[in-house]
């Protein structure tokens, strides 16, 4: 992959996959809390992943390319391009979604609860995730950190 447009792309990809499975990791902690058995928990991680990746995905890459990218260019074009702005970056864009869905007066946790305030931590923690594996992965990154082959 030569291409930074194409580079980038992947980037965007390998940062959403990233920050879906980090955060299904801790709902997935959480569920088996509740459940008896590792095959219960197992079987609602499953689903709880199914249903992401048929309706969630799609809208995750949207937002972030949307929203990620832009930002990213402007950064890029400022020089403020580092792994602490890409991170905060992330964070932003991982929280936009949950600002949606509230305005939509989808039953998410009340951040007045612990539940909420825990929901809340762990997608941002997500976004950080892909903030910084993004930027492990740009091109201008990646490129300069690897010895020219010809």
């Amino acid at each position: 992959m030569q291409r930074p447009a194409l580079r980038l792309l992947v980037s965007v990809c390998a940062a959403n996959f990233v920050a879906m499975n980090f955060f299904f990791a801790h709902m997935y902690a959480e569920d088996a809390k509740i459940h008896e058995t590792l095959e219960a928990a197992l079987g609602g991680y499953l689903e709880l992943a199914g249903l992401f990746a048929v309706f969630g995905v799609p809208i995750t890459f949207l937002i972030s390319a949307m929203l990620g990218l832009p930002l990213y260019v402007a950064a890029k074009k400022a020089g403020l391009v580092n792994l602490w702005t890409c991170a905060i970056a992330g964070i932003c864009v991982a929280l936009v979604p949950w600002g949606i869905l509230g305005t939509f007066n989808w039953h998410l946790p009340s951040l007045t609860t612990g539940q909420g305030i825990y929901s809340f931590t762990i997608v941002g923690l997500a976004g950080a995730v892909a903030g910084a594996t993004f930027y492990w992965l740009t091109p201008d990154r990646s490129q300069s950190a690897l010895p020219a082959v010809r």
